[in-house]
């Protein structure tokens, strides 16, 4: 794996255990010392006692002579027995560096290894992840980094090795044209970034010169440095993007809740259309509270229900008035589930629908108006109706008592066809 590891390594050697022994070996090496000078005088002693003078203190000296060859013989036991035993001391203390040094020099080798292992076993981890990974001692000197991470900052890549520090990063990465968002003001862009490192906060997004975006989390860790993640969310971004521009020509707006703290989100164009400032912290008081009091607990009903379960909620609810007039918005609830069907994030598109909603208004008043005239065509029809049948009667039974009379075959056809006419 591509990475930059740190050149200097921390000799794990513990150094104050040995300090103990060091003081033990002195005061052993200066007993032993003290007891074989003391043996080389007692030796000199008795070889010096050896003359007798040849005056007349003979006696004196004879006794004296004893004396001291007695006291000689006394510290030359003592020096012996001294040396033997401080002797076996440093020895045993000796023995006891080397068996000790041996185990210090096996849990250094030990730890050497369990060091390497942990290390690769991280190398390991970094090489397959998606994520960049970076990170940064306390004096903000790059430890280390994945390929990831070089490639999602390939403009300055050149420099991104062990010890290089982070703000020599960013200015390469100037000096390179890799974030066109500080074009014209690097020093004040390098500061504000550098705030950011220093102080880390909530997760941000960074544009490349490439076209791509970064979504970039630090943190601090124990020792003061800093670890930093960047993610490619480009597609992401076009996503937001192409719908940031579809939007405003379907008049189409859309927010998110998250179901278990109520955490609000909308679209710009939702915005817009509801008529508030985009500084607005968005919420679902403040969604409902754009709909006239007739449809505002419907919707918040249908709100609770999607929170609850229910999904494919759909409605069309009055607006209180936007910009001078009252709208009309359809608005449809879809809910986001985990793997137990609980319900996570509440998705709901708003359409704004008052067009549509006006010409359905005039079709019903047209076809109301068209009913009430079919109505009225029929009572005049039946009035005039009444009004001509009338005569007619008069004239069908006349036909009739006609036809009782004895006519000619000519004259009865001309009848009977006129009754039936009648």
């Amino acid at each position: 794996m591509g990475q930059a590891t740190s050149g200097a390594e921390q000799d794990p050697t513990p150094a104050a255990p040995g300090t103990p022994r060091r003081l033990w070996f002195i005061l052993a090496g200066l007993v032993l010392v003290g007891f074989v000078v003391a043996f080389a005088l007692g030796i000199d002693t008795l070889v010096g006692a050896g003359t007798l003078p040849d005056d007349d203190t003979l006696r004196t000296a004879i006794q004296a002579q004893a004396e001291g060859q007695s006291a000689a013989v006394w510290i030359v036991v003592v020096s012996f027995v001294g040396v033997l035993v401080s002797g076996a001391a440093v020895v045993a203390l000796l023995a006891r560096h080397v068996r000790a040094g041996r185990r210090t020099s096996a849990e250094i080798d030990a730890a050497k290894a369990a060091a390497a292992t942990a290390q690769q076993r991280l190398t390991d981890s970094l090489a397959g992840s998606p994520a960049g990974f970076a990170l940064f001692d306390a004096e903000d000197r790059l430890v280390l980094c994945n390929q990831r991470y070089r490639e999602l900052h390939r403009d300055s890549a050149a420099v991104l090795l062990a010890g290089t520090g982070f703000e020599r990063i960013l200015r390469y990465g100037l000096e390179c044209g890799q974030y066109p968002e500080a074009v014209g003001r690097e020093n004040a862009w390098t500061a504000e970034q550098m705030r950011r490192h220093r102080s880390p906060g909530a997760p941000f997004e960074l544009r490349l010169s490439n076209k791509r975006w970064l979504h970039l989390t630090e943190r601090r860790t124990g020792d003061g440095g800093t670890v930093r993640i960047a993610i490619d969310m480009t597609e992401q971004k076009r996503a937001q993007d192409l719908l940031s521009r579809t939007e405003p020509a379907g008049e189409l707006g859309h927010f998110s809740l998250d179901a278990a703290n109520g955490e609000t989100v909308f679209s710009p164009h939702l915005y817009r259309m509801l008529g508030l400032p985009a500084t607005r912290p968005a919420s679902a008081t403040l969604l409902l509270d754009r709909f006239a009091p007739g449809d505002r607990g419907e919707l918040a009903r249908a709100l609770e229900a999607a929170r609850g379960g229910t999904d494919g909620a759909r409605g069309v609810y009055r607006s209180v008035e936007i910009d001078g007039a009252a709208r009309w918005f359809a608005v449809t609830l879809a809910a986001e589930r985990n793997h137990q069907n609980r319900p996570l994030e509440i998705f709901g598109t708003v359409r704004d629908v008052t067009a549509r909603k006006a010409a359905e208004d005039e079709l019903a008043a047209a076809r109301t108006a068209a009913d009430a005239a079919g109505r009225a065509k029929s009572g005049v029809l039946s009035l005039l109706g009444h009004a001509v049948r009338a005569p007619l009667n008069g004239v069908a039974g006349t036909l009739n008592l006609l036809d009782r009379t004895h006519l000619r075959p000519r004259d009865a056809r001309t009848i009977d066809q006129a009754r039936q006419d009648a």
